[in-house]
């Protein structure tokens, strides 16, 4: 009997509204830049396949295991879901394998403008202190994700309802504390991916991520 993918045995019963033809973005997580993609085919529970246009200096990074970052919209609305390569082919066309993803998060662009980032992080968790990444941020919140180490579980840090993060600012020197109320949280075998709104912002910093978010959207960024 042909053996089943860690994905496909954890699979309980996501369907994605993403049709396929449908365009997508993808971000690599070491990387700034947000590539554009179409969805191809898939499997449900089991994979993805997607065609997407990475420039050459990025292919030889494009390995089976990196983590990507998928955003589609569906209704009107931002989704977007973690996932791995699984593999590559190259021919006839560069097509991408990747895990079924176990959650799909809503990205809420609702009453303030959204950018793109790649923004190193960290947070107090009770005698945790735990590296992540902010991957977009608007005036009103971020979202934060964390890579678990291997000596933390998701039950650990899970739930949450207010955090502290520490991040630089564009603008400003040094690092910078801010405190948040978590409204909603995603979690796969690796990850916890936030959705952070921040509380009491600094009239100053406010306007440096305004700012940010403001030259992202001319393209300036």
């Amino acid at each position: 009997m042909q053996d089943k993918t860690p994905n496909e045995k954890e699979f309980q019963g996501l369907r994605l509204s993403l049709d396929l033809g449908s365009p997508i973005s993808i971000r690599i997580e070491q990387f700034e830049q947000v590539f554009k993609g179409m969805l191809t085919g898939a499997e449900t529970g089991r994979y993805l396949i997607v065609r997407t246009a990475i420039p050459r200096e990025f292919e030889s990074a494009i390995l089976p295991g990196l983590t990507f970052q998928v955003i589609y919209q569906s209704e009107g609305q931002e989704f977007g879901f973690f996932t791995k390569v699984i593999d590559i082919l190259d021919q006839p066309f560069r097509l991408i394998f990747l895990e079924y993803p176990n959650d799909v998060f809503c990205i809420d662009n609702r009453g303030s403008s959204r950018s793109s980032c790649y923004i190193p992080s960290s947070v107090q968790m009770d005698s945790n202190t735990v590296k992540g990444v902010i991957t977009d941020i608007s005036t009103r919140g971020c979202r934060f994700l964390i890579t678990l180490p291997d000596h933390i579980e998701a039950r650990q840090l899970l739930p949450i309802d207010s955090i502290v993060l520490q991040f630089p600012v564009i603008g400003l020197k040094g690092v910078r504390t801010f405190r948040g109320r978590v409204r909603n949280a995603s979690v796969d075998r690796e990850k916890i991916a936030m959705g952070v709104e921040f509380e009491n912002l600094e009239p100053q910093v406010l306007q440096s991520i305004a700012e940010y978010v403001e030259s992202a959207e001319d393209g300036m960024l």
